[in-house]
C-alpha cells in the first residue's frame, strides 16, 4: 500500500508529461481504490477521452520507465479529456438576475467582456474595512493586465449594463503565465460601497443565503464539497486529486498549474459561466477551493484551494457584521502540517512568483 508521501514523490517524476505529452492533461495524488481509501495513495493521471488504446499502452510503459518497475505506487488512468477555461452558455435565471447587496454564487463580469460567478465575498485582513467580490482573473480582469474594469452585476452575458449596473471595479489580480508556472487563477474586485455587497452565499436556486464561517487552510483527499455556479447551479463532488499539475487552455495561449485540486462532481458541476465559483464544505460551510476550469463533459471541477487566494491578496471570508457596522472576518480551519494527504499553503518562495497587479483606478 503507498503512501501519499510516495506517490507525490511518483508524482512529481512524471509531471512533466502534462507539458510535452498531448494526451496527458493533468497529474495529481489521490486515493487508488475510491471507494476502498484504506487501499493507500495512487498518482492520478488525466488523459483524452478518447485516447486509442494503443497510445495508452504506449503511455503506460512510458511512464513504468520513468518511475522504475520497484514502484509500488499505483498508476489510476482518468478519461476525462482537457480542462479549458469556460464559454458562456445560458444560466438558470435565478443566477443571472441582478441583485442588491450581491451574494457569492452569481452572474458578475466586466462591462466590456466576460461573465462568470462572483465567488465569495471578502474582506481585507487584518482590519478589516471594505469588501470585496473574489472570482477568477479570466473573468475580472480578462485583459490579462492593469487595465480599468468597471465590474458589473449581473454580467453583460446576462443583460448587465455599463453604469446601471455598476457595483465596483477590479483592485487586483494575478497575471496568468503562458511562460512560467501559475499557482492560482484569481481577481478581486473592490465594491463601490460596502452596502452592495452581501456577505453570503446563495446556496442553489432557492434563494437561500447562508452565512460562511470562514475557510480551509487545507483539506485532505476525499473531503465533500457543493458549489452554486452561475451555470450549473447548485452541484456537489469529493476532492478527487490534490497537487495536481495541469495544461489550461486559455484564449491568449496554455497556461500550465501547479499544486491545483480536481473535484468529481456527481453530476454537472462545472460549465461555461461558473468560472468563479467557490466549493465550500458539505456539512461545515467552510469555503475550500475557487473554480476556474472543467472538463468538456462538465463532470470535473479544476480549482486551487481558496488558501492560495487569501494568502496572494491578505483576505478572509467576509462575515456580516454583529456589533458594528464594519465588516468582520471568518474563521480558519487548519489541518496536519506537511501532510501530503492534505493540500498545503504556499511557500514564501511561491508566493514570491506570483504576479500581483493593481488595476488602474480608471479608464
Amino acid at each position: 500500500m503507498a503512501t501519499f508521501f510516495e506517490a507525490t514523490t511518483q508524482k512529481n517524476k512524471l509531471s512533466k508529461l502534462v507539458s510535452s505529452h498531448s494526451d496527458v492533461h493533468g497529474i495529481g495524488v489521490g486515493y487508488a481504490n475510491p471507494r476502498k481509501p484504506s487501499q493507500g495513495a495512487s498518482t492520478i493521471v488525466y488523459v483524452e477521452r478518447n485516447i486509442s488504446p494503443k497510445r495508452l499502452a504506449t503511455l503506460k510503459a512510458s511512464m513504468e520507465r520513468t518511475v522504475g518497475t520497484a514502484s509500488n505506487v499505483p498508476i489510476r488512468f482518468v478519461k476525462s479529456g482537457g480542462f479549458y477555461s469556460d464559454k458562456l452558455v445560458a444560466a438558470q435565471p435565478i443566477f443571472q438576475t441582478r441583485l442588491r447587496p450581491v451574494p457569492g454564487g452569481v452572474s458578475v463580469g466586466t462591462s466590456t467582456a466576460g461573465t462568470g460567478t462572483a465567488g465569495v465575498i471578502t474582506v481585507n485582513f487584518p482590519n478589516p474595512s471594505r469588501l470585496f467580490v473574489l472570482s477568477n482573473a479570466h473573468v475580472l480582469n480578462p485583459t490579462n493586465d492593469t487595465s480599468f474594469h468597471e465590474v458589473i452585476q449581473p454580467g453583460r452575458s446576462d443583460g448587465g449594463r455599463p453604469g446601471t449596473d455598476r457595483i465596483g471595479r477590479t483592485f487586483q489580480s494575478v497575471i496568468i503565465s503562458t511562460t512560467s508556472v501559475n499557482f492560482l487563477d484569481a481577481s478581486v474586485a473592490i465594491a463601490d460601497q460596502n452596502s452592495l455587497l452581501d456577505p453570503r452565499y446563495l446556496l442553489g436556486n432557492t434563494g437561500q443565503r447562508i452565512i460562511l464561517a470562514g475557510h480551509y487552510i487545507s483539506y485532505p483527499v476525499g473531503t465533500r464539497l457543493k458549489k452554486t455556479g452561475r451555470t450549473s447551479g447548485f452541484g456537489t463532488g469529493t476532492v478527487e486529486s490534490i497537487n495536481a499539475t495541469t495544461r489550461i487552455q486559455y484564449s491568449f495561449g496554455i497556461g500550465m498549474f501547479e499544486n491545483q485540486t480536481i473535484v468529481r462532481g456527481d453530476g454537472v458541476v462545472g460549465g461555461p459561466g461558473d468560472s468563479g465559483s467557490v466549493w465550500i464544505g458539505e456539512t461545515n460551510n467552510l469555503a475550500a477551493a475557487v473554480h476556474y476550469s472543467s472538463t468538456s463533459n462538465m463532470t470535473r471541477s479544476l480549482c486551487f484551494p481558496i488558501q492560495f487566494a487569501m494568502q496572494t491578496f491578505g483576505m478572509r471570508i467576509a462575515v456580516p457584521a454583529t456589533s458594528s457596522s464594519r465588516p468582520e472576518a471568518g474563521s480558519l480551519k487548519g489541518a496536519p502540517r506537511k501532510s501530503f494527504a492534505y493540500t498545503q499553503p504556499l511557500t514564501q518562495r511561491e508566493l514570491e512568483q506570483i504576479n500581483v497587479v493593481k488595476a488602474k483606478r480608471r479608464s
